[in-house]
């Protein structure tokens, strides 16, 4: 089971978390033997004051930005982005100012 905020990666683009049929990010022990999403209390819960959701979706986006090495495609079919939206992801892969803190992956 992964944990509370889903650091666990996807096997495919279009597959489910490990060994639970639930897509959602976010599962808990109850949610993961169904498909039922948690309550937002629970996530509010869980990220605290200043962490919201959009944020995280954001940094898992471009974080596959990196590891893809900028693969817009790849972000297309992952997160349902238009080609325009996974562009703007990917131009940072390239982007003077950004140096990698994680040169093994």
């Amino acid at each position: 089971m992964i944990d509370a905020c889903g650091r666990s990666e996807r096997k495919t683009p279009t597959g489910t978390w490990p060994n639970t049929a639930n897509p959602h990010l976010f599962i808990n022990r109850r949610s993961a033997m169904e498909t039922r999403n948690v309550g937002i209390r629970w996530i509010k819960l869980l990220l605290g004051p200043g962490v919201s959701c959009r944020s995280i979706r954001e940094d898992r986006i471009l974080a596959e930005a990196l590891a893809s090495h900028g693969d817009a495609k790849r972000l297309h079919n992952m997160f349902g982005l238009s080609i325009n939206a996974s562009l703007r992801y990917t131009e940072v892969v390239d982007h003077p100012g950004f140096t990698d803190t994680n040169p093994s992956a």
